[in-house]
């Protein structure tokens, strides 16, 4: 014996398709609000940066991000603070947003404006 099932598709996609559009909807506002804490923070980045000095890296010579340990590769845009350490731009901002006005390495005291 066959039973015509199809009324039960009309029943179970449609809840099925909101609790779907729900979730989908709860993980665009999560996307969204990381998203603004994100793009908050780089703002937030550009403002310490802007009192350091760029210095962009000529011979590659070995020098190291004193924070990440890595390579400062040739043509690669550095921030040279006050004591004339360099470090990577994403790095030192992340080291000064902490609220920490000292250089990494040396201790040396920053003027942060």
């Amino acid at each position: 014996m066959l039973v015509d099932l199809s009324f039960l598709i009309s029943i179970t996609l449609p809840s099925e398709f909101e609790a779907t559009h729900s979730r989908l909807q709860e993980v665009e506002l999560g996307f969204m609000v990381q998203l603004r804490r994100i793009l908050a923070r780089d703002a937030k980045d550009d403002l310490v940066l802007k009192g350091l000095r760029s210095v962009v890296v000529v011979d590659g010579d070995g020098e190291v991000c004193g924070i990440c340990l890595e390579e400062m590769k040739q043509a690669c845009e550095t921030k040279a603070m006050d004591c004339m350490h360099r470090f990577h731009p994403s790095w030192i901002a992340q080291w000064l947003s902490r609220k920490k006005n000292t250089c990494p390495l040396c201790r040396h005291q920053m003027q942060i404006h």
